[in-house]
């Protein structure tokens, strides 16, 4: 959440914390041993990321609220920082030139569950983060931070409506304990998202088939694969720009090296089970003029789908590239899916 830029002198005095209302930014004020944390009034809540740069005097503040606004903002020390903690009485440092201001009308609520030897960490945004459906929203991908906020218009859109949106932090994501793991056809990063849903439901916070699941390239990714590993925790399934045949990324050696060997086909990257008599629908939504994914990864995921009993929809967009998701006409036609009242 705190990313002093390379050079950052006297960072030790502004501090991230996390609450059910955010994260917070504030000041570590006090003396060694005895310190404090002082948030600052303008960014005490709702907000899911800050990014910091600057010098011993002054600090440039990116924040990221959680409807995913992005505002900044110039922090000036009182006649500079001269020592690593300043009194609590001082006077606190006062932003300037805010874009955004703060105030949202989300909540969230973080949790975290153990895995391996290591705690796997979500976060539930929502006006009430404890109860409404639930879409879950993995990342996947071993250069993309996990960002906890309203991300992108069809999140927006399913706020707006009364949901709630589940973000993990998995194992392939970039930051996340243990060192990322690149190779193993994101199976690590599947388990984790597994285990944060059970324990979202041990918790009373998500229902075995109601769930929805959302991803986007080496998210949907994972996010297949879970679907088609635990299909009893699912209600409906989003997969946007999948990188979801391998044998398509075997010829960028960074991606093959991510995800895996191409060998072994669909099978044997995504271990899939058999459809049940209650199984998630499925809806690809991919662009064809996406030059990263060809669109044949969703058109032949969708055949792999089939073959074990998978129903589903794939939707072309002849327009978005790799990033179709952020196109805000992509959004009606997703959430008519999401809201559906009856299959396929």
């Amino acid at each position: 959440d705190l990313e002093p830029a390379d050079g950052a002198a006297e960072a030790a005095l502004l501090a991230v914390v996390r609450s059910d209302q955010g994260v917070q930014l504030g000041e570590l004020c006090g003396a060694p041993g005895v310190v404090t944390f002082r948030p600052l009034p303008a960014f005490a809540s709702g907000y899911g990321r800050f990014r910091l740069e600057g010098g011993a005097d002054f600090a440039l503040i990116t924040a990221t609220d959680l409807w995913g606004r992005i505002g900044q903002a110039r922090i000036d020390a009182p006649g500079g920082a001269t020592a690593p903690l300043r009194a609590c009485d001082a006077p606190a440092f006062t932003p300037q030139d805010l874009k955004e201001g703060p105030g949202s009308s989300l909540k969230i609520i973080s949790a975290e569950v153990e895995r391996s030897g290591y705690d796997v960490r979500y976060v539930i945004l929502g006006a009430d983060p404890a109860q409404g459906p639930l879409l879950v929203r993995p990342y996947g991908a071993a250069d993309l931070p996990t960002a906890e906020y309203v991300a992108t218009p069809v999140e927006r859109a399913w706020v707006e409506a009364g949901g709630r949106i589940l973000v993990p932090t998995l194992t392939g994501d970039a930051g996340a304990p243990p060192t990322p793991r690149q190779g193993d056809h994101k199976a690590q990063a599947t388990a984790d998202l597994l285990a944060a849903l059970d324990d979202a439901v041990a918790r009373g916070w998500a229902t075995p088939g109601e769930i929805e699941l959302m991803g986007t390239s080496a998210g949907a990714f994972v996010a297949a694969r879970a679907a088609v590993t635990r299909p009893d925790l699912f209600r409906s399934v989003v997969l946007m720009s999948g990188a979801l045949d391998l044998s398509l990324l075997a010829r960028q050696p960074v991606l093959a090296a991510e995800f895996g060997p191409a060998e072994g086909g669909f099978a044997t990257w995504y271990q899939g089970r058999p459809a049940p008599e209650r199984a998630p629908l499925f809806l690809l939504y991919h662009a064809t003029d996406d030059v990263r994914v060809p669109t044949a990864s969703a058109t032949n995921f969708a055949q792999y789908l089939k073959s074990l009993g998978y129903r589903g929809e794939l939707v072309e967009s002849d327009r978005g590239g790799h990033q179709v998701g952020l196109l805000t006409d992509t959004a009606p036609r997703v959430m008519t899916f999401l809201n559906r009242d009856a299959a396929l």
